[in-house]
């Protein structure tokens, strides 16, 4: 069984930074760290998972209206729950640059969740990775198509995870006992056990 650390671990640091990674890797560095992906203004990959900053800032404002200088002193930690060992947390947690993270962890295993749906993303993030020489278990994401699509005729080789288009034709496909026409190309199926009071996640879509 392989052990994923949602958003850095969310919940018990705050989601998409720094020190959720170093903790993930304190208590089993061979466990998966999942994160999301965003681009700024300025054409930077940053760990982030909203469109707007509102929710884990505080500051009004869509993240790719805005340059990474602008962003890099927030507090990624407001909507984090507080006693005093977490104030202290949030207060060293910053939106971190992608770079910085591979440069910083090279022996990590990564799930990047791709955010964004600017066609740029595709190639910023290929160069970075290869740029870097990022050479661990990576699995690439996104609930966007044509990102995906476009990754994989580029970076065929890579280990994907299945789009949101994807993951609905297998789901209602094998509702209706179709799914051999709808067969999964990607390697990984990331779906929830229930939307709302349906089963997604069920026997048949586990065989």
């Amino acid at each position: 069984m392989e052990v994923i650390c949602y958003a850095t671990g969310k919940n018990e640091n705050p989601e998409n930074s720094v020190i959720g990674i170093e903790h993930c890797l304190k208590v089993n560095s061979n466990w998966w760290i999942e994160m999301d992906v965003q681009i700024t203004k300025d054409k930077e990959l940053v760990l982030f998972h909203d469109y707007d900053l509102i929710r884990t800032t505080g500051r009004n404002g869509i993240i790719s209206n805005f340059n990474y200088s602008d962003l890099s002193e927030l507090n990624i930690g407001c909507d984090f729950m507080l006693n005093i060992d977490r104030v202290n947390k949030i207060k060293e947690s910053n939106i971190p640059l992608l770079e910085h993270v591979l440069k910083s962890y090279p022996e990590a295993n990564f799930i990047f969740d791709i955010h964004s749906n600017d066609p740029s993303i595709v190639d910023l993030f290929i160069d970075l990775i290869e740029k870097v020489e990022f050479t661990p278990r990576f699995v690439v994401g996104s609930e966007y198509e044509k990102v995906i699509s476009e990754m994989r005729k580029k970076r065929a080789f890579w280990t994907y995870a299945a789009s949101a288009r994807e993951a609905k034709s297998l789901i209602v496909s094998s509702w209706l006992q179709m799914d051999k026409y709808f067969p999964l190309h990607s390697d990984i199926l990331c779906i929830p056990l229930k939307f709302g009071k349906v089963t997604a996640l069920t026997d048949r879509i586990i065989h």
